[in-house]
């Protein structure tokens, strides 16, 4: 699938982000793309490209590795390769010295832990926990479903999604899910 999604603040556009998943019978590929965007994008060429690529074994989804590239200013690199034999997942982030950290399976990284929560789009849960690496950390992802609600998805088209939303400290995320 391709996915395109516009931010918008005050009524002005300020980032588009593009997400690809591409698989084939052994393997995936999901990917996103972000940049700024109307006046946000005159003063900053920020980008931030993701990379996920998953293994598909005994009726699972695995995270193979993990790439994260901030350009700009702010210029970033993080990659994970994650080692399903050992349950270890080197990191190297920036130029630091790398990183080993333990996991179990399934963990996630931040951009596959999105498709973990869209193969629960239809399900039945109000509550998930979903394990995911934060740079060199796993964190339990705490999400709730929250209702039903219809979003306008392009001018005058609407969509009947579900809400699900993650609390962390003093933030919530939402995510609006289209079940089918």
């Amino acid at each position: 699938f391709i996915a395109s999604y516009e931010l918008i603040k005050s009524g002005l556009p300020v980032a588009a982000t593009n997400y690809n998943f591409e698989k084939n019978e052994e393997s995936a590929e999901f990917t996103s793309s972000t940049e700024l965007t109307g006046v946000a994008a005159w003063f900053s060429s920020e980008q931030v490209k993701e990379r996920s690529l998953l293994e598909f074994t005994k009726q699972q989804v695995q995270v193979e590795h993990y790439h994260y590239q901030q350009s700009g200013k702010d210029a970033h690199i993080i990659d994970s390769q994650f080692d399903q034999s050992t349950m270890i997942v080197p990191t190297k982030i920036d130029q630091q010295a790398e990183v080993e950290t333990s996991f179990t399976a399934p963990t996630w990284d931040k951009l596959s832990m999105l498709l973990a929560l869209m193969g629960h789009a239809k399900g039945s849960e109000k509550e998930l926990e979903i394990s995911t690496l934060d740079k060199t950390e796993i964190r339990q992802y705490q999400l709730s479903q929250t209702a039903e609600q219809e979003i306008e998805t392009d001018e005058d088209v609407w969509v009947k999604t579900i809400r699900w939303e993650r609390l962390h400290k003093n933030r919530k995320t939402v995510f609006f899910l289209d079940p089918a």
